[in-house]
């Protein structure tokens, strides 16, 4: 697997430059149809942005290394950023028909790729951009790489809800665990193709 540590990478004001054991990796998504979350994450309150993530992977699997990841960032904003490993997929999230039924994502831009999506009920949206085989290969490779290099159990939790108890889970854990309300990751994420 090839890890691109170059073409976005962010500056030390985006995340604190201090290490910690790691004990998890927590996988999320951006919301967003390609790489602008990044330029996101640089214009933010005046490049000072801390909310982001160690890695990003695009759709079609290429894989973005954007800080060192012993350092820590607040992607998920309290103390447990100090003990996890971030990676960010790219994928729309929800979706919803508009007016002249066209599937849009959250911002309202029309969902292009022939609308394939996952219908499921859950936390009050219905319809949910698939992430793509290239990606789940690319984020199963990582999570190999990772919890080898930083000695984290490649043990993944069984589903994306909320679990009270999840900041003291050893292995691989998703932003919808920590929250009742984040939907990433969401129903079109299947959790059987990163176990082993």
């Amino acid at each position: 697997m090839e890890i691109d540590n170059k073409t976005y990478k962010l500056k030390p004001k985006n995340y604190t430059r201090k290490g910690y054991k790691k004990t998890q990796i927590v996988v999320g998504h951006t919301s967003r149809k390609d790489m602008r979350h990044f330029e996101g994450w640089l214009t933010r309150k005046n490049g000072s942005y801390k909310k982001v993530s160690h890695f990003s992977i695009n759709k079609d699997g290429k894989v973005y290394q954007h800080f060192n990841p012993k350092h820590y960032s607040d992607f998920l904003g309290y103390g447990q950023d100090k003990l996890i490993i971030s990676i960010s997929l790219v994928n729309e999230g929800w979706l919803r028909l508009n007016d002249m039924n066209v599937f849009v994502d959250w911002l309202g831009h029309t969902y292009g790729r022939d609308c394939d999506f996952v219908e499921k009920g859950w936390r009050d949206k219905r319809y949910w951009s698939k992430y793509s085989n290239e990606q789940m290969e690319s984020l199963s490779e990582l999570l190999d790489y990772l919890c080898e290099e930083y000695d984290i159990p490649r043990d993944v939790i069984e589903s994306n809800v909320y679990d009270q108890d999840i900041d003291i889970f050893k292995g691989i854990t998703f932003r919808s665990n920590y929250f009742k309300d984040n939907t990433d990751i969401s129903p079109a994420f299947d959790i059987s193709k990163i176990k082993k």
